[in-house]
């Protein structure tokens, strides 16, 4: 199951996304959510590997992805 949340879980820095075996539940940031919906040709450009803020919204997906992955798949 995929959710979206725009409620963090701490206040001192934004959470992108995360993946909790316990529920089986894969979360993502609705801001991040939105930066996808956007597009790369919609998207703001960055100053590292990602090159903008839609190619890091994928790799967070990806990223949390492959830890549902992991732990769905004796891979912990």
């Amino acid at each position: 199951e995929i959710q979206t949340d725009d409620h963090e879980p701490s206040m001192d820095r934004f959470v992108y996304g995360y993946y909790t075996n316990t529920k089986e539940v894969l979360v993502i940031n609705q801001a991040v959510l939105a930066e996808i919906k956007k597009g790369r040709e919609n998207s703001k450009k960055l100053d590292c590997q990602h090159k903008t803020i839609y190619d890091q919204a994928i790799a967070t997906f990806v990223h949390e992805l492959s830890h549902a992955y992991d732990f769905n798949n004796d891979h912990p």
